[in-house]
């Protein structure tokens, strides 16, 4: 599926690619979806399943939910610009929630607090380097990569 608007998967439909290079949203579904974003800025949400997200040029922001425990594959952290760059938003994780690197990969879990069910989402970022530093809130954080 291409979409020159923002746009949310329908059941039964896994791939979409957002067309032009407008800032678009893209959207999944409870399938494993593969979400390629536009040269422009994205916001990618794969929404359950073990999905792929690729943003493409622009400046993205890959969002990720408490209780999707299939894990995704974030491909992409290009950004444009030296002194910015893509995203991960984290929602419904909790003031508690921990993030942790799995071994020595690029993988890695977050963790919501007791309070907020224990719910985990693990992820994969390929071709990240100098993922030295995360400092989180107990608000809606969103994480930058340049």
């Amino acid at each position: 599926m291409v979409s020159q608007v923002s746009y949310v998967l329908s059941d039964n439909v896994e791939n979409l690619s957002l067309g032009t290079s407008g800032a678009l949203s893209g959207a999944g579904n409870a399938l494993a979806n593969k979400i390629v974003g536009n040269p422009g800025v994205n916001v990618l949400d794969g929404r359950g399943g073990a999905d792929t997200l690729t943003g493409g040029g622009g400046n993205d922001t890959f969002v990720f939910h408490a209780g999707e425990t299939q894990g995704d594959q974030v491909v992409d952290f290009t950004g444009a610009g030296a002194a910015v760059g893509d995203a991960l938003a984290f929602y419904g994780f909790g003031s508690g929630a921990k993030l942790s690197q799995i071994g020595t990969t690029d993988s890695y879990t977050i963790t919501a607090d007791a309070a907020h069910g224990g719910a985990s989402e693990t992820f994969q970022l390929v071709g990240v380097t100098n993922f030295d530093l995360l400092t989180g809130t107990n608000h809606n954080d969103v994480m930058l990569f340049a």
